[in-house]
């Protein structure tokens, strides 16, 4: 029998903190916001959060990937906040897994295909 062991860190905006309580995460899973991004970094030479996520992970699943993250960081390629400056300094050689999640109205909608079509003409998810 093979065992895979899988080490998980959650990158969590500030609008998921209203789905979700950092208290339900299990507590071997680190998580790190967009306060920890400005509070590691101190210095020049000091590690930069995103950089160091981008370099922890063999694959970064997205998920969910609202509607709002998906145009800032396609459209204008916007990094804003600590998950979508992670996922401008990811490495696309490496798996990059989005799952949109939106109302169906929103995914539907000929603008979302356009995002989709050019994150998936990277070939990495």
């Amino acid at each position: 029998m093979t065992f895979i062991c899988f080490k998980i860190q959650v990158i969590m905006t500030n609008c998921a903190k209203h789905f979700c309580s950092t208290y339900e995460l299990p507590s071997d899973i680190k998580m790190f916001d967009d306060c920890n991004e400005w509070t590691m970094w101190q210095k020049r030479g000091d590690p930069v959060l995103h950089i160091e996520l981008g370099k922890w992970a063999d694959i970064f699943l997205i998920a969910p990937l609202d509607a709002n993250s998906l145009a800032n960081w396609r459209m204008q390629g916007l990094c804003d906040n600590l998950l979508t400056c992670t996922a401008r300094a990811w490495d696309i050689s490496k798996p990059l897994i989005l799952c949109p999640a939106m109302n169906t109205k929103m995914y539907n909608h000929p603008i979302t295909d356009v995002h989709l079509k050019l994150l998936e003409s990277w070939d990495t998810i």
